[in-house]
């Protein structure tokens, strides 16, 4: 079973943040207009975060993209009412969100 089947059988009460990295070419029509990125599946919420892979060859750039799209995470969780959050990382790449 692949992740995104695996949020469709948790409860419907449940609210659910699918958080998807944004990458080239989709990630110029996120700066065009961020709302087009929101989707919505019932109870599940799909969030687009920009992610341009280029900054993960320079730690600086990395970091602060890490910064980036945690801040932006928060601020869906806020937006949606999310306050004891349970992960599901399928990408070590996005382990930063822990803790």
């Amino acid at each position: 079973m692949r992740h995104q089947q695996l949020l469709t059988r948790f409860p419907q009460d449940w609210k659910i943040l699918w958080i998807e990295p944004l990458v080239n070419p989709t990630l110029f029509k996120w700066f065009k207009n961020p709302r087009a990125i929101f989707r919505k599946h019932r109870n599940i919420r799909i969030v687009s975060v920009p992610f341009p892979p280029i900054f993960d060859r320079y730690d600086f750039f990395r970091k602060l993209n890490d910064l980036l799209a945690l801040l932006l995470i928060k601020f869906y969780m806020r937006i949606f009412l999310i306050k004891n959050p349970v992960l599901l990382l399928y990408n070590p790449r996005f382990a930063f969100a822990i803790g």
